[in-house]
């Protein structure tokens, strides 16, 4: 529980920051990055078929003309006259675009051609209205045929270098772009990325992006769903740094769609033992009602999903290196550790064909489809229990849940009448002013504005009143409304703290079965 927007107490599970703030930035050598790959795809685009056979041709056409031009103003039978033909060819190939002609007797000069044996120079004298009406026409010629060309090559290449930046960016904002290289070379010098399955929608993702920067990438089925594509153009500095990556909704096991997701070093966590470890995270909460501590029988990210995904993952990491389990040897022998965590409501039901039941987590457990789990119950209900238990005077001292909600009031009551807290209803008569109130509405923005109602008409004090939030955006809205000393529960930001405890015991090298036992004794309420 936070409260007035400080940060929590720390934890038992609290080690070492694996990411440190110097470290969650973008590395300056990123913005050259996309510059240079804006140029590839302009390149790329400037040697496409049709674009070298029309300057091929056209190129080809101006300077057999100008050869031809070069032999007319060449001595017969000098021996250098073939020599400046060429010479003088190449001369005009840029001036035949602005209908200009080089000067035969400064390609001449500067070809340093000898006189002829008879003593003639290269050059002779075009006296003949023939000769001169002939080499009028080729120099009209082949101003015409190149003017014109090379105008539409040049607009080409303007489109060309306006689309391949549109076409970059559009590859960003979509989530199709490869991620840069040289994360271990910013100001902290730290290596180390986590992959984050984060389904259609993801609240605790976006408090993990705010946090980590590119030290989180995000995997969304849709980054331009309406929640997230602010956010991540905001997240990508306006989709010219690729940060995240997209599956479609049912295609975590499809390869096609993995094409452009690669690891290499710059995804290694280094663990205190020297081992290289690579953190695969799924958030398979409901995320925006997460607080209502309802069963989650649907999320939009299932547990097929990010079993498959994790799949994937380690046949991706099998391509370059030895892949081992999260406790494995690590760099010792050449291989890379994979730690799978999973946030899930444990206690969500799985029924088999045959009618069998069993809760999600021995489901995946007996299938070891991860490796560290999560509860997204658990840690929720501390907090709020550990706030109800700092501003009641006694155990009898009912709570009063303010929400029009009648499934987030029933579930809520349920859950806290299990641990001796009695729950009542705003509309209780004996709900009075002075008793510690919960405030969860069906939006942030409508929790946030419930609370301010309840301490402005004096239902409420300040501190006997605990806001539940779900997004992030209602922090800043209890700042912007002055509500800096109400307690509060943002379950985004609990989960993200939970994910970050994770990694970071795992990178002090203390082994997966720990952390688990950690995680349920701390969620033994």
């Amino acid at each position: 529980m936070s409260q007035g927007g400080g940060r929590p107490a720390p934890a038992a599970m609290d080690a070492p920051e694996v990411f440190p703030a110097a470290a969650c930035v973008v590395p300056p050598s990123w913005a050259w990055q996309s510059n240079v790959r804006v140029l590839r795809s302009f390149g790329a685009k400037l040697c496409e078929r049709e674009n070298r056979i029309a300057l091929c041709t056209s190129g080809s056409f101006v300077y057999a003309v100008a050869l031809y031009e070069g032999w007319l103003h060449a001595h017969k039978g000098h021996p250098s006259r073939l020599r400046f033909s060429f010479r003088y060819a190449r001369a005009q190939l840029l001036p035949s675009i602005i209908w200009l002609t080089a000067s035969p007797q400064d390609v001449a000069a500067t070809g340093g051609y000898p006189p002829s044996a008879r003593g003639l120079p290269v050059l002779r004298s075009v006296d003949c209205a023939h000769l001169r009406h002939r080499i009028f026409v080729l120099q009209c010629l082949r101003s015409v045929v190149f003017g014109f060309c090379g105008i539409a090559q040049i607009l080409q290449m303007v489109d060309s270098a306006s689309l391949a930046k549109h076409e970059y960016q559009e590859r960003v904002r979509s989530g199709e772009e490869e991620l840069f290289s040289g994360l271990a070379a910013g100001p902290a010098g730290v290596s180390g990325r986590v992959l984050r399955l984060a389904g259609r929608t993801s609240d605790s993702t976006i408090t993990s992006l705010s946090r980590y920067g590119p030290r989180v990438v995000p995997v969304y089925e849709d980054p331009n769903e309406t929640s997230t594509a602010g956010l991540l153009r905001g997240h990508s500095h306006g989709h010219t740094v690729p940060l995240y990556y997209r599956i479609p909704a049912r295609a975590y096991g499809k390869s096609e769609f993995w094409g452009h997701v690669n690891f290499d070093d710059d995804w290694f966590i280094a663990t205190k033992s020297g081992r290289r470890l690579l953190v695969a995270e799924a958030d398979s909460s409901v995320g925006d009602e997460a607080l209502a501590l309802s069963s989650e029988e649907s999320t939009d990210l299932t547990p097929s999903d990010f079993s498959q995904g994790f799949r994937m993952v380690r046949r991706k990491l099998h391509r370059h290196y030895k892949v081992d389990s999260v406790d494995g040897a690590g760099a010792k022998d050449g291989s890379v550790a994979l730690a799978r965590v999973v946030l899930i409501d444990e206690e969500t039901s799985v029924r088999s064909g045959g009618g069998g039941v069993e809760t999600v987590r021995e489901y995946l457990a007996s299938r070891d489809e991860a490796d560290i789990y999560i509860d997204a119950k658990r840690p929720l209900l501390a907090e709020i229990k550990r706030w109800v238990e700092s501003c009641r005077a006694d155990a009898s001292t009912p709570v009063v849940f303010d929400t029009p909600n009648p499934r987030y009031f029933r579930s809520v009551k349920t859950q806290l009448e299990r641990h001796g807290i009695t729950v009542m209803d705003r509309c209780d008569p004996e709900a009075s002013p002075g008793l510690p109130h919960l405030v969860y509405h069906n939006t942030t923005p409508e929790t946030v504005n419930a609370a301010l109602s309840l301490i402005h008409a004096e239902i409420s004090a300040t501190g006997r009143l605990c806001v539940l939030l779900d997004h992030p955006d209602g922090l800043a809205d209890m700042r912007d409304q002055g509500l800096t000393d109400v307690p509060y529960v943002c379950s985004s930001e609990v989960f993200d703290r939970k994910f970050a405890q994770v990694r970071n015991l795992l990178a002090q090298d203390v082994p997966s079965a720990e952390v688990q036992a950690m995680l349920d004794a701390e969620g033994q309420l």
